[in-house]
């Protein structure tokens, strides 16, 4: 069984995604999900600090740029990529 998220956009439309990966790095949680979207011929992968709030998950954007490079070379590292490809 996959591990699912489930996202409610600003317009209230629900949107399923599969998780990634999830970890944790000095005390913050990441998660990397996918709903599925291609650009191009890539898969779309979304990066978010996460907290588990009384079961609830609730993710939000990153905004540093120093903890999203370093959220972002994670994330490649677990993927076995070279780094070079930004993850959306």
């Amino acid at each position: 069984m996959k591990n699912r998220l489930i996202l409610t956009d600003e317009n209230g439309k629900k949107i399923k995604c599969d998780v990634v990966a999830r970890w944790k790095n000095n005390k913050t949680d990441y998660i990397a999900y996918t709903d599925g979207s291609m650009d191009g011929e890539e898969l779309n992968i979304y990066l978010s600090k996460c907290i588990n709030d009384n079961g609830n998950l609730k993710v939000f954007d990153i905004v540093d740029d120093y903890e999203w490079e370093e959220a972002n070379n994670y994330l490649c590292k677990i993927l076995n990529e070279s780094g070079d490809e930004d993850i959306e």
